[in-house]
């Protein structure tokens, strides 16, 4: 959470998954978690992040898989002086009124945690 910031937001800082989970929708389903929580403990109403300009597996993610839109592009943003994208994804509030992300409902954060828990086990 963005401590300071007039609007209630989380910015994500980093997220990694070993090489050999990568395809097995655990980045989506870590970032679906954390969105549904940002808003729950934290009223969020957005959450923010940067992605190099030349990593499409993770433009893809953010952008067609997440819903989250570019907001600026910020020059030499990373210390080997590549571009980001500064990318924010809006939260919704559905008819019922509760917060959701995109399409990330409550079966998929479940569905998420589970499969979290279950990554633990096995570590």
């Amino acid at each position: 959470m963005e401590e300071d910031a007039e609007i209630p937001h989380g910015h994500i800082t980093s997220l990694a998954v070993a090489k050999t989970n990568r395809k097995c929708g655990f980045a989506t389903k870590l970032m679906k978690m954390a969105h549904a929580r940002m808003q729950e403990a934290f009223g969020a109403q957005y959450c923010s992040l940067h992605v190099r300009y030349t990593n499409r597996a993770a433009f893809h993610l953010y952008s067609e898989t997440l819903g989250y839109k570019i907001d600026d592009i910020e020059k030499g943003y990373y210390a080997d002086g590549e571009d980001a994208y500064a990318m924010r994804c809006e939260f919704v509030k559905t008819e019922s009124g509760d917060e959701n992300a995109t399409k990330a409902g409550k079966d998929e954060v479940t569905e998420a945690s589970d499969s979290v828990d279950a990554l633990k086990i096995s570590s």
